[in-house]
């Protein structure tokens, strides 16, 4: 553990600061001696609590889709900011749209063609056509750039 310091060959008195021994007789530095301690920044025990993200689900939803690759960063925009509008808003909806139909909406939007499922009921498709359709023209487009 402790070997004797190489300047004058005490192997006897040594002080243990700051992690290091040092000699009593010449006071130089003889090895670190290290102590772990268990880390303060997360004490706890359990997992950290996930936070719901609907950018990320709707991320998750668009790797679905291979050739939307090159148009990812402009459909996440335009996403976000149909969250952010649908957020600040007085709402005529309790839930947030479908992540089909948003996303068909926003490929229609954008001029990209690619095959999308909606939903089966044709009338809750149409009913949140408008509803987005009303809060991009409410608010939403001030906020896109193309």
């Amino acid at each position: 553990m402790v070997s004797c310091c190489n300047d004058c060959g005490n192997d006897e008195s040594f002080a243990v600061e700051n992690g290091f021994n040092w000699c009593m007789r010449c006071g130089n530095q003889i090895e670190k001696q290290v102590v772990y301690v268990h880390g303060y920044a997360n004490p706890q025990h359990y997992a950290l609590k996930t936070f719901y993200s609907r950018s990320k689900r709707f991320k998750v939803f668009l790797g679905v889709f291979p050739k939307l690759r090159e148009h990812y960063d402009t459909i996440l925009d335009v996403f976000s900011i149909i969250e952010f509008v649908w957020g600040t808003r007085k709402k005529d909806r309790i839930y947030f749209f479908s992540k089909n139909v948003c996303l068909h909406w926003i490929l229609r939007f954008l001029g990209i063609v690619c095959k999308v499922p909606l939903l089966k009921d044709e009338s809750r498709n149409e009913k949140q056509f408008a509803s987005i359709n009303k809060l991009w023209n409410g608010d939403g487009q001030r906020f896109f750039i193309k």
